[in-house]
């Protein structure tokens, strides 16, 4: 009867788990030091979304769904469920059945369903990218639903490496320059808080095992970005929605170096500057991230993201969105983030329209920025749709659209460049999305000697856009068949 229970448990909890707060909506964003409350986010929500109705990209659709989920979920008050309950029944269970993580000769066939006829065909979405440090074939996908991913063959099968841990939900991959065995993971779903954090993990045999931090959280708090110090691979910092932390020993202990605030973004310039943003607010720190100063405010903010590049190791570029989750401005600080300087503040390129004439957009969710990393005057910037300047940011142009597809959403999250490995650049694209009903990667596999390559994630799937050497635009639907 006992082990029934936990049984019980752990199966109702993963059902009402895999779907936490929704702290990245602006109807309902959750502080770390206050315990959420369905009812009081409910009241929230009601309150914002009756003034707005349904207008596109407010976030109705996404309020209604997380309301009508967690109606019947929560305690009778109104609380959440800790963070790591489920993780604590499943090890107790594991421990009182004395299982193994595979049992040998074990074998499992999908019985389906494995697609979807409605929405975006049962694709899910993808976090983050981390490509290994010294090998082109090895590429880690976090998924917001679907946990950590690995391929060893530049994208042709994929492994699961968080299969064995409750929360499956995970928003950033670190892995040791100088030992790639080690790795620090980012739980929960940072950006859409549709899986729950309860801090960072660590591996030292390559993601095989995980093992918890001295960083772990209470309900509501999240994971916004996991960023690690340019030389010290012992040093980290994460961006949550409750203040900033930091380790110098790799996760062993933390010390909030910030004590509040949204960090939804954080760069390291050097060994000793860093940069990082909250709603508004920029932060600049001169000694490896050991304190932080806010050097200037910008009003009426939504959320900000960061990118630097390789090639200027004292320019920031920060793409900063209004109370309307619109396009407010292109900033830019030449001087190591001690300063920024508007740039441009039209067309809209957080909107729906392609040539950026409407207001409003979805950058609550939807914001991402690349800078290349030979040129700064070569920046894509990613909203609902994806523009390009090749002047620094003083004007854009629309670079590749991907709306004209019923199945694409053309929702940007990510853009990430693969590194250049002993001095050959052999780009590999992958366009990758996760299969909801299998938790599955399904691949496409793009190589080319490319000059610059940047990899976007669409809201449910990663897509990929490049620029060839012959300056060919080229996206995902030249490919496919």
């Amino acid at each position: 009867m006992k082990n029934l229970f936990y049984v019980c448990t752990i199966v109702l909890n993963i059902l009402f788990l895999n779907v936490y707060s929704v702290v990245a909506q602006p109807w309902a964003e959750v502080s770390s030091t206050v315990a959420p409350n369905f009812y009081r986010m409910k009241t929230s929500g009601d309150a914002v979304l009756n003034a707005v109705k349904t207008q596109k990209g407010k976030g109705f659709k996404a309020f209604k769904r997380w309301e009508k989920y967690w109606d019947q979920r929560v305690f009778p008050d109104g609380s959440f469920p800790p963070a790591n309950l489920v993780q604590k029944n499943w090890e107790l269970y594991q421990t009182e059945k004395s299982l193994s993580v595979v049992v040998p000769g074990s074998s499992w066939t999908s019985l389906g369903p494995n697609s979807s006829t409605g929405g975006y065909a049962g694709i899910g979405r993808i976090n983050r990218l981390t490509f290994h440090p010294t090998n082109t074939n090895i590429i880690f996908a976090c998924t917001a639903g679907g946990g950590l991913w690995k391929t060893s063959n530049g994208g042709s099968s994929w492994i699961p490496l968080t299969d064995n841990l409750a929360s499956i939900g995970t928003s950033g991959l670190v892995i040791n320059p100088t030992n790639t065995n080690i790795m620090y993971l980012a739980t929960g779903d940072g950006d859409g808080s549709d899986t729950y954090s309860y801090g960072v993990l660590k591996s030292i045999d390559g993601g095989i095992s995980w093992n918890t931090t001295g960083l772990t959280f209470t309900p509501g708090t999240v994971i916004y970005k996991l960023q690690p110090h340019a030389t010290d691979p012992n040093i980290l910092l994460a961006g949550t929605n409750g203040g900033l932390y930091r380790t110098a020993n790799g996760g062993t202990s933390w010390t909030k170096v910030v004590a509040s605030g949204q960090f939804y973004d954080i760069e390291a310039l050097s060994a000793s500057n860093m940069v990082a943003v909250t709603k508004g607010g920029f932060y600049r720190s001169t000694d490896g991230g050991a304190t932080w100063v806010l050097v200037t405010t910008i009003s009426s903010t939504g959320r900000i993201a960061l990118a630097v590049s390789a090639s200027n190791p004292n320019f920031v570029a920060a793409l900063v969105s209004n109370t309307s989750n619109g396009f407010k401005g292109f900033y830019a600080s030449v001087d190591g983030g001690l300063t920024y300087t508007l740039r441009s503040s039209t067309p809209n390129v957080m909107g729906w329209e392609t040539n950026g004439s409407d207001s409003g957009g979805q950058a609550w969710y939807d914001i991402c920025i690349a800078v290349s990393p030979t040129d700064v005057n070569q920046i894509i910037v990613g909203g609902v749709n994806t523009w390009k300047t090749t002047n620094g940011g003083t004007s854009f142009m629309n670079f590749v659209l991907l709306r004209s597809s019923a199945f694409i959403r053309a929702a940007r999250k990510i853009f990430k460049k693969q590194p250049e490995i002993a001095g050959n650049f052999q780009s590999i694209l992958e366009l990758l999305s996760t299969d909801p009903f299998h938790h599955r990667l399904k691949t496409h596999k793009l190589k080319g000697d490319l000059q610059d390559s940047w990899a976007c994630s669409a809201g449910y799937d990663l897509r990929i856009i490049f620029k060839s050497k012959d300056n060919i635009l080229r996206n995902k639907e030249n490919y496919l068949s």
